[in-house]
């Protein structure tokens, strides 16, 4: 996949970034084999790329990070399809240098190839130590 996007900040102060940007998007979509054994052709697609992206934080005591963010995909060789990209991503200072961080995540795609699943969704949590 290849990518180019141009982006600018709506709010840039010293703890808190907004940034609007767009471009486009190649994406190649390789297929498995299908039950009877036979492949779907891979297709090359050719997207728009539209995402808004918010960050707070502080490196004060305790830290603490929150990184929202939403893209959409419409499809310029598929026109009809859309797909995009939701991600809240948490962290914060627990004790001190240990982190606790919370990701959910939901990829939609309004017309999935070889009509898989519509959207895929997840909860990621990790512990970190920085020193």
């Amino acid at each position: 996949m290849f990518s180019f996007t141009y982006g600018k900040y709506l709010i840039k102060r010293n703890q808190i970034l907004l940034l609007l940007s767009s471009g486009l998007a190649s994406n190649n979509e390789k297929y498995f084999a299908n039950d009877d054994g036979s492949n779907d052709p891979d297709v090359v697609d050719l997207e728009s790329i539209f995402k808004l992206e918010f960050r707070s934080f502080s490196n004060n005591e305790p830290e603490f990070n929150i990184h929202p963010y939403v893209i959409i995909y419409p499809s310029l060789t598929d026109w009809a399809r859309i797909r995009s990209d939701f991600n809240i991503y948490l962290m914060f200072e627990v004790l001190h240098d240990l982190f606790f961080a919370l990701t959910y995540y939901n990829q939609l795609d309004n017309r999935p190839p070889g009509g898989g699943k519509t959207s895929d969704y997840g909860v990621v949590t990790s512990f970190s130590f920085t020193f």
